[in-house]
Order: structure tokens, then sequence, then C-alpha cells
């Protein structure tokens, strides 16, 4: 069993923690908004954030075609198509929108993690699972903010996690920066 340091879990926890203090104030400043600021303002999110996806994940893209961001409004979330789990494992490579991440990429991460854990590219946590839940593939936020909040593309970044239950032997989790929103059809 190889032993493990805190260096890399006490820096991650320092980049939480600066990632905190640096967001608390938008979200303090942002507590007193009426209904119909807040509204103007995810309206404004949800734009960058569909932009962002179909810009950079070619499953996205795909599947938004003939979504225009830019004149989305929050009342059409419900004629987002509904992505399945089975849907999404077979094209996960081209869902992330960091375009170096790759399920064998990931997978290799977490083969080295064993005997040196760390961040896949200095910025991603990935996670493997037995399986043994029965829960199903979905996309999950993860709280793992990079150390700009921009990618220089205007991108807002969001972790997210896959889940694969395809191998009965062992499932593996990705980390990807942001999607889509991207609703699992099973439960």
């Amino acid at each position: 069993m190889a032993t493990i340091t805190n260096t890399g879990l006490d820096a991650l926890r320092a980049r939480y923690r600066a990632a905190f203090a640096r967001r608390l104030p938008d979200h303090i400043e942002r507590l007193p908004w009426d209904a119909g600021r807040l509204a103007e303002y995810q309206r404004e999110r949800l734009r960058a954030l569909l932009a962002c996806a179909i810009e950079r994940s070619p499953f996205h893209a795909g599947r938004l075609r003939g979504v225009d961001p830019e004149r989305f409004e929050l009342d059409d979330l419900a004629g987002l198509p509904v992505t399945s789990k089975a849907q999404m494992m077979a094209g996960v490579d081209d869902l992330l929108t960091d375009r170096r991440l790759t399920r064998a990429r990931a997978e290799a991460h977490l083969s080295a993690s064993a005997a040196e854990p760390g961040l896949l590219s200095g910025q991603y946590v990935c996670l493997a699972s037995g399986g043994s839940s029965g829960l199903p593939a979905r996309i999950r936020p993860r709280p793992v903010p990079p150390a700009s909040t921009s990618t220089g593309s205007g991108c807002s970044r969001s972790r997210s996690r896959v889940r694969s239950r395809a191998s009965p032997a062992a499932s593996t989790s990705i980390c990807s920066a942001a999607s889509a929103p991207t609703r699992s059809t099973s439960t």
C-alpha cells in the first residue's frame, strides 16, 4: 500500500479556500437582488454556458444544433434534449469541453494515482467507483474551481463527473470543464 502525503490534499484545500474567498463577495452582492434581476443574471449565465458547450463539446454541439444561445430564455430549458446514459457513455470523449480530457487519459491517471495521487492536468479530480451502488451514469457538478474561473474564451468552468457502469468490473469518473445542462433519463 502506498503512503499518501498530505501535500496534494493541503494544496487542494488551499485552492478551495482561495476560490471561495474570490467568489464570496459576488454572492453576497446578489443577496438583495429582486426576482427580475436574478432572472436576468441566470439568463446571462445560462446563455454563456450554452455558448461554451456548443463551441467546445462536439457532443453538445450536435445535440444543441438549432439552439441560439444569444436568444435562449429560462423558459426554454424544458425544450432542451434529454441525455440518456447510453448516449452520454457512447460519446463521453466528445461530451467533455476540455479537449485534453479523454476517458483513456482519466483511466491512465487513475491507475497512476494508486502510487502517486494528484490532479489530472493539475486541475481535475478523477474518482473511480466499483459500480456496486447500482446508480446510473450521470453528470454531477464537482466543486473544484480552477485558478481562474474563465478559460480565456469566455467560458466559465464547472467540474462534472461522468460515472460509467458500462463495465461491470469497474467504472471510471472523469472531471470536465463546463457542460451544457444535461439531465439523466434514469434515476
